[in-house]
This record gives C-alpha cells, structure tokens and sequence, in this order.
C-alpha cells in the first residue's frame, strides 16, 4: 500500500502537471514538497510518540492518513484545483507516508527470529518494489501520457476538448 499510492502520487502527480497543464519540470516539482514537508514532520513526531503509542498504532494511522489522503487526491484534482486545497491533502498524505514508513519495517521483522531477519527484510523490499511498479502502472488507463497523445477516454486529466484532436 506504501508503494502504491507512494509512487502513485510522486510519478502521476507531476507528469499530470506537465503534460496537462503544460508545467515544466521545474514548476511541476514542487508540487510534491507538501509530502516531503508532511512526512518530515510525521518521522519527527513518530520518535516522540514511541513511548505512548506503539510501532502497530502508529503504522495504523499513518496507512489511515495515506487513504484518507489519496482519496482526497482523488476527489478534488482537477485542472481548476485551488493549488491550497491540493497542498493540503498532499501534506497530509505526506503525514500519513511518514508515520507508516518510520514504523513498518520494525512491524514486519518484530515477530520474526533473528536468523530469519535478512530473508524477512527482503521478502518486504520485494512487496514494496512490487507495490511501486502497481502504483506506477495501475493508473496508466487514465494517465497524462494517454491524455496527452489523444486517446482521450476516461481521462481525467483535463477536458477532452483541451487537448484531443481525435
């Protein structure tokens, strides 16, 4: 799940700026600052919090703050977005991504005897890069490459008549 709303939002969300809404790079990029700022803020608050709530209890509610975050994504991204309202929902996805990321891999390898650590850590690094690759090609039937080259159904980018020609 880390994966794939994580690289969901960092590869989608900036392409969508670009070729949507014509934003270069360099405008598009600072779109994801809110996450960076929001999960800086959360692994901060997560090492302060280890006395009063466990590793479990805070992985909980940063995957809750992710779901709550994306679906926010989901409802309000649109070309005409208040650029507040798309900053805030990121931010707090961002909050979500750094509880759950701080905590997830001590939740994993908790149970697990230490002769079995290595296989354990990389059975995990195995389901995150696989949920990447997820989050990075589930969206592609409604991405900003499909939209930008014409094959405008179901896109969600921008209107059609923006952009198609077909």
């Amino acid at each position: 799940m880390i994966g794939i709303g994580g690289f969901g939002v960092v590869a989608i969300l900036p392409l969508g700026l670009q070729f949507t809404l014509g934003h270069s790079a360099l405008q598009a990029g600072p779109a994801l600052v809110p996450v960076a700022i929001g999960s800086a803020v959360a692994s901060g608050a997560s090492f302060g919090m280890a006395a009063k709530v466990a590793p479990l209890g805070q992985l909980r509610v940063g995957l809750t703050l992710e779901v709550v975050g994306l679906a926010g994504i989901g409802l309000i991204a649109a070309p005409d977005s208040s650029w507040w309202s798309v900053s805030l929902v990121l931010f707090l996805y961002g909050i979500g991504v750094g509880f759950a990321t701080a905590q997830v891999t001590d939740v994993v390898l908790n149970d697990i005897p230490e002769a079995g650590s290595g296989q354990a850590s990389g059975i995990q690094s195995v389901f995150r890069q696989l949920g990447s690759a997820l989050g990075i090609a589930a969206p592609e039937r409604r991405s900003p490459y499909r939209c930008s080259f014409g094959a405008c159904e179901n896109c969600i980018w921008a209107p059609p008549e923006t952009h198609c020609t077909g």
